[in-house]
């Protein structure tokens, strides 16, 4: 299993959002080493999930709709991928395979491990980040020593 690059982004803006009452997208965009052209697919998916809040015009921007401790990771992954299983027969509770089936019950227990480690609040990763990068809102994009973007993420723009 591997999250889509727009999970990673949208975990990435909320994590900003959650260090700063509002943002604008480019500013975002750069602080996370988002390219510009991902931030609306993002911001609509976390918008029509209830996780953050737009507004248009010269004051606007976005916003979290609710407090960072009431924001878990697993929401903000789902609002961009859609419900999160293991195995689809954990989900819909129903299995051609016969019963009892021990890969069900495997998986089972992997996806509960796994919405265990996801229920972790927006608030708390960011009380993990080191202090450095909370100023800076995360601490991804440009690199603060030269104020320049990083190699790795030269590659992700072309």
């Amino acid at each position: 299993m591997q999250l889509t690059r727009q999970a990673q982004y949208a975990v990435r803006t909320v994590l900003d959002l959650s260090l700063r009452p509002q943002g604008r997208l480019g500013e975002i965009a750069a602080r996370q080493g988002i390219p510009r052209s991902y931030m609306a697919r993002v911001v609509h998916g976390l918008n029509r999930a209830g996780i953050i809040r737009t507004r248009r015009g010269v004051g606007g921007g976005v916003q979290l709709a609710r407090p960072a401790t009431g924001i878990t990771l697993g929401e903000v992954i789902a609002a961009a991928e859609g419900p999160l299983a293991v195995n689809l027969c954990v989900l819909w509770k129903d299995c051609i395979c016969r019963q009892p089936c021990p890969v069900r019950a495997a998986l089972a227990r992997l996806e509960a491990a796994m919405n265990r480690e996801l229920a972790v609040t927006v608030a708390e990763l960011a009380a993990r980040l080191p202090l450095r990068a909370r100023r800076r809102g995360g601490g991804r994009g440009r690199d603060s020593r030269r104020g320049d973007v990083r190699p790795s993420e030269r590659r992700e723009r072309r």
